[in-house]
């Protein structure tokens, strides 16, 4: 039974994506798309970042057109190969539940595909070939975590010890991690990435976990089982922080 509390964990982000294969989709498109969404997402402008070389996060260079909802803290964002929902966590965002934010990425994701079934290119009806299923869990670990410095490692993952011999010369401790998932539901990218925060120039550290499914999953093109494998593959993400933080360091996730 999984003790880690949803609403205790310093998330950063959440993404839940959809890729496909390659669609042409010409930016008249891609406007009527956005008049479908404007309500709720009335932004298109990409926000200031908050860290140094934040553009490199998620190692995507496939040109993203992203839609922003008032406060900023929900994106769409949107290639010609993929389909993304962003949750941005506000500092004071205690309430939210997972199933809430699956639940929002999945009825996005509907809208699209429902708009997208009434195209038509040279009398075809336009399709949509699944390729994969994403999920990428960011955590921000910083001083509220007793975490400052490379050093501070060890409080934060069980795997890493006995590096106090190179306290003094420690300036960056990074790493990566790839999992195969169970039950032929893909595979986990787990790794580490220091940062700069701007705004007071402290170092912080992502913890990013991202999962992708594995191209013999079978795609139904049915929401239900996309619902299901995020559900899964949440529920591994925190069996995967249980056994590799600190005890000491979930007892602050309880």
């Amino acid at each position: 039974m999984n003790t880690i509390t949803f609403n205790k964990l310093p998330i950063f982000e959440i993404i839940f994506g959809v890729e496909f294969e390659t669609i042409s989709f010409s930016s008249a498109y891609l406007g009527l798309y956005w008049e479908t969404i404007k309500d709720r997402f009335p932004e298109t402008e990409d926000q200031s970042g908050n860290f140094e070389d934040e553009t490199s996060l998620f190692g995507n260079s496939v040109s993203v057109v992203s839609f922003a909802n008032f406060e900023s803290d929900r994106l769409i964002k949107f290639s010609n190969s993929s389909f993304l929902y962003s949750y941005i966590r506000p500092n004071d965002d205690n309430n939210i539940d997972f199933k809430d934010i699956l639940q929002e990425f999945i009825d996005e994701w509907h809208n699209f595909k429902s708009w997208y079934s009434k195209l038509y290119l040279d009398d075809e009806p336009l399709l949509l070939n699944l390729k994969s299923y994403n999920f990428n869990f960011v955590c921000l670990i910083d001083k509220d975590l007793e975490w400052s410095t490379p050093k501070d490692n060890p409080k934060i993952f069980k795997f890493i010890n006995n590096i106090e011999e190179l306290d003094n010369e420690l300036e960056l401790f990074d790493f990566k991690l790839m999992l195969r998932l169970p039950n032929s539901l893909g595979v986990v990218h787990i790794s580490s990435e220091q940062r700069i925060r701007l705004e007071d120039e402290s170092m912080v550290k992502f913890l990013i976990l991202s999962s992708k499914s594995m191209e013999e999953f079978i795609y139904d093109d049915d929401d239900f089982n996309l619902s299901d494998w995020l559900t899964s593959i949440y529920e591994y993400n925190l069996e995967y922080l249980m056994k590799l933080t600190t005890e000491k360091l979930q007892e602050k996730w309880r």
